[in-house]
């Protein structure tokens, strides 16, 4: 039952609505006057107000204003009831945060009209607020998941460096990277991808595809082929629609040399040191959009870029090429280049913290509409 408060000083006014919104299935209360209304907004709970305007010592309005300081028009409707000559008290009303208004002498049918449609309206954003919140704490819960399938430390090797700077966008994830460890070669393999969809979807999809990749990489073998039973792997569990823009490769610290096969549009740069850079890899097939066998021999074509002294590899993902200032203009490779080549004599990973914190200044307030991931390669 929705508890209505109705204010006037007139008795007679406050009965006759009274009586008849009880028989709709209202509680009412009433109170003669603003100071009377207040205190009993204070103690009890009201689901809306109707209000007259021309009351002695605090009238309607100041009560409007009042109410309106810590109840938004949301949370607690007000219809203010006035004078029909009274058409400045309107407006007034109106932009002190009234829902609606009804014209004395009130007709009853045309106030039971709005104070239902005000009613909906008022129930409609409570249960939108409700399952805010219940869709708060569950993306609070996937957080929590999202952030525990990606690994807790970077590698470390005799002869080359790891730096990795992941920064989900304002909901969940759709990014994901991981390493695996082959230590009779002291090789390290590193899978580099990015989901498409983000929220919860993205976390569920990222937690199957932990679970493929450490199947499909758990040995060093044909790269090639490691990809295209990883292709097929998320062809098969994958809802339709659904792929995955992704690199592996194998980081050999003797060697110093990064072998790799590309299933995305573009996955990395080789930057020198002089800022100049060379992209090793075209455009690749994302995974799980056809079967292995619909693909192209040289669909996972292996490739290798050697880790040489005064270069660094950068693998990302289109969240920080494909991010927007305020104005709409997008920052693009060569934007990222930029940031990359003013920030690339600093330690590895002060380069890429710095290219991200340069990237957010980009944004703006609004911040990235996508991940960034960003992982590094240099010999030390």
């Amino acid at each position: 039952m929705d508890n209505i408060l109705i204010v006037d000083d007139q008795e007679v006014n406050r009965d006759l609505l009274t009586r008849r919104l009880s028989k709709k299935g209202f509680f009412c209360l009433t109170a003669s006057g603003g100071i009377e209304a207040l205190e009993t907004l204070a103690n009890q709970k009201i689901d809306l107000i109707i209000l007259d305007v021309m009351m002695p010592e605090m009238d309607g309005l100041q009560v409007l204003q009042i109410v309106r300081e810590k109840k938004s028009a949301n949370v607690l409707p007000i219809i203010m009831a006035t004078a029909k000559d009274q058409s400045s008290d309107i407006i007034q009303a109106l932009s002190y945060g009234a829902n609606d208004y009804i014209t004395k002498p009130i007709d009853f049918d045309v106030l039971l009209a709005r104070i239902k449609t005000q009613l909906i309206l008022k129930n409609a954003t409570e249960e939108l607020a409700r399952r805010d919140e219940e869709n708060k704490i569950e993306l609070k819960f996937a957080k929590t998941v999202h952030r525990s399938l990606l690994p807790c430390d970077v590698p470390k090797m005799a002869n080359v460096d790891l730096g990795i700077n992941f920064s989900p966008c304002n909901s969940i994830g759709g990014d994901f990277y991981d390493f695996y460890h082959y230590p009779e070669s002291e090789k390290v393999g590193l899978f580099f991808a990015d989901i498409s969809g983000h929220g919860v979807a993205g976390a569920l999809l990222m937690s199957m595809l932990k679970i493929l990749a450490a199947d499909c990489f758990r040995e060093i073998g044909n790269l090639s082929q490691s990809m295209l039973n990883m292709n097929d792997r998320v062809k098969e569990s994958f809802p339709d629609g659904k792929f995955v823009s992704a690199l592996f490769g194998i980081i050999d610290p003797k060697k110093r040399e990064f072998s790799f096969v590309n299933a995305a549009p573009e996955a990395i740069a080789v930057f020198k040191q002089n800022g100049e850079f060379y992209k090793p890899i075209e455009w690749g097939q994302p995974l799980g959009f056809f079967e292995s066998k619909a693909l192209a021999k040289d669909s996972f074509k292996e490739m290798k870029v050697e880790i040489i002294a005064g270069e660094t590899l950068i693998l990302f993902t289109d969240g920080i090429t494909e991010l927007q200032n305020p104005e709409g203009k997008m920052l693009k490779f060569s934007g990222f280049h930029q940031f990359v080549k003013e920030e690339l004599k600093q330690p590895l990973q002060n380069t890429l913290d710095k290219v991200f914190f340069r990237a957010s200044e980009y944004a703006g307030k609004a911040g990235p509409k996508d991940d960034i991931m960003m992982i590094g390669i240099r010999a030390k």
